[in-house]
């Protein structure tokens, strides 16, 4: 599996290998309508592929800008853990790459990354 794609609803979402993804990794894309935010779509969808990373032997990532709050809030929340800052060459952007852990728990209370040169930020559901 290469890449695996859904559209529908101004919504989508993806996984696919990219620059930033090692050769067992998938990325995770997606992009939510504003009307459809906050009704839990991704969360369901980060679990799903948090549970089916085992069997598809792949590990899910993402790469998220860390002035993004609700896409590394969701990730957190989801279980993912940081794993590196990575550094766009073009333009100078920090992103963080989030590797959905299938070993941390979900829904914890407060989440607290470290973002450098960012300041600490803390995310509470």
């Amino acid at each position: 599996m290469s890449k695996l794609a859904y559209k529908a609803n101004a919504t989508y979402f993806e996984l696919k290998q990219t620059a930033h993804t090692a050769t067992q990794e998938l990325e995770i894309g997606y992009r939510v309508h504003p009307e459809e935010r906050c009704k839990g779509l991704m969360t369901e969808v980060l679990t799903f592929f948090r549970k089916q990373q085992t069997k598809w032997q792949r590990t899910i990532i993402a790469t998220v800008s860390p002035r993004n709050l609700h896409s590394v809030h969701l990730c957190l929340k989801s279980g993912s853990n940081k794993e590196e800052t990575l550094h766009d060459t073009e333009t100078g952007e920090k992103y963080l790459k989030l590797t959905l852990d299938i070993n941390s728990p979900f829904y914890t209370t407060n989440y607290s990354l470290f973002i450098p040169h960012y300041s600490l930020i803390t995310l509470s559901s």
